[in-house]
């Protein structure tokens, strides 16, 4: 679809990616629209090690564990990391020139409920040598509005800012909607951006185009420029997370 100069991927449902009893995910790449910068995001719970130490390089492999989770997720690097990445929790990992890493349930028998994102390093990054930045839970600044609660885990929205400096411009948002409520984010977004509902349902406006989205489905929005026009209308209780970055490795 195409609003104006924003054109909109989806709505689309994630792959479902199962591996025995023990880790479920719902998985999105670019094949299925996830826009530059976004190389792949995966909604997971996990409730056992899954899939040992294993290597990233190029880009930011991130991990970002959700409030409702039952235990931490245990991470352990190359570089030297090993704690717990506790609900609420963000864990960043620029992995630059090479990184081994592995997590699992911090408690046995518990599940892990988060979100794992890929995302790409410019080119002028993607040799760095590997580092890791944490946000904890009572770090994450919060925007509280009537019927809303946004946790803002990366960038700026509005007079709030997120603590954590990243190796490149990024937004992302852990928002709540209860029944009725609408928030524009129109002015605050970066070109590319995506847009996933956790659970409920909600509406989204952009550019004068109205599109639903149920728990599940995602929408990719590319833009010419920043500052795309975006409000979101919920009718339920609704967790949606929305994540916006610039574009890397595009001549201008």
């Amino acid at each position: 679809m195409n609003s104006s100069n924003v054109e909109i991927f989806g709505p689309v449902k994630g792959n479902d990616l199962v591996i025995g009893s023990h880790f479920n995910a719902l998985n999105f790449n670019r094949r299925n629209g996830t826009p530059n910068p976004l190389l792949m995001v995966d909604h997971f719970r996990m409730r056992a090690p899954t899939f040992g130490p294993h290597p990233h390089a190029g880009f930011s492999a991130i991990t970002y564990v959700f409030e409702d989770s039952s235990t931490a997720h245990q991470n352990r690097d190359s570089i030297g990391n090993l704690g717990p990445i506790r609900a609420g929790a963000l864990h960043w990992m620029v992995a630059g020139s090479g990184v081994v890493h592995d997590e699992w349930p911090a408690n046995e028998g518990a599940e892990t409920h988060g979100m794992q994102i890929f995302v790409d390093l410019p080119p002028e990054l993607k040799s760095v040598s590997p580092y890791a930045i944490d946000l904890h839970p009572e770090e994450v600044p919060v925007l509280i509005e009537d019927g809303l609660r946004v946790r803002v885990v990366a960038g700026k929205l509005g007079a709030i800012s997120s603590p954590i400096a990243l190796p490149q411009e990024f937004l992302l948002l852990d928002c709540f909607f209860e029944s009725g409520t609408s928030f524009d984010f129109s002015g605050q977004l970066h070109a590319n951006t995506w847009l996933y509902v956790v659970a409920g349902e909600a509406d989204i406006l952009l550019n004068r185009q109205s599109v639903r989205l149920t728990a599940g489905q995602a929408l990719a929005m590319q833009c010419s420029r920043e500052g795309a026009q975006l409000a979101i209308t919920s009718d339920n209780a609704s967790q949606l997370v929305l994540m916006s970055g610039a574009p890397v490795g595009v001549a201008n």
